[in-house]
């Protein structure tokens, strides 16, 4: 768990200068790895550890870069964070019910 607000799940941070653009949303698809830092992580051993319903997998947004990396998974407790720093911020958040 991430410790602060619930909301956070649906908000990604990141600074401009560390991300490969163009980025979109789209859903889990078998494969998908969570970038890490340095590290890659297998999506589908992520949603076994968090407990992640099969019928809800493909409804959790993700966020890809450019080379196809997945960044960020909307609703996780947890996320890669950025160190706070001057320069521009790309900034998403989830609406969600």
């Amino acid at each position: 768990d991430t410790g602060g607000d619930p909301e956070d799940r649906w908000i990604f941070r990141r600074q401009v200068g560390l991300l490969a653009f163009p980025l979109r949303v789209r859903g889990w698809q078998a494969g998908d790895r969570l970038r890490m830092g340095d590290r890659r992580r297998s999506l589908k051993k992520i949603f076994l550890e968090q407990r992640v319903p099969r019928t809800r997998r493909g409804q959790l947004p993700l966020l890809v870069d450019a080379t196809g990396d997945v960044l960020w998974v909307g609703g996780l407790p947890f996320a890669e964070r950025s160190s706070p720093g001057r320069g521009e911020w790309f900034v998403v958040k989830v609406l969600h019910d």
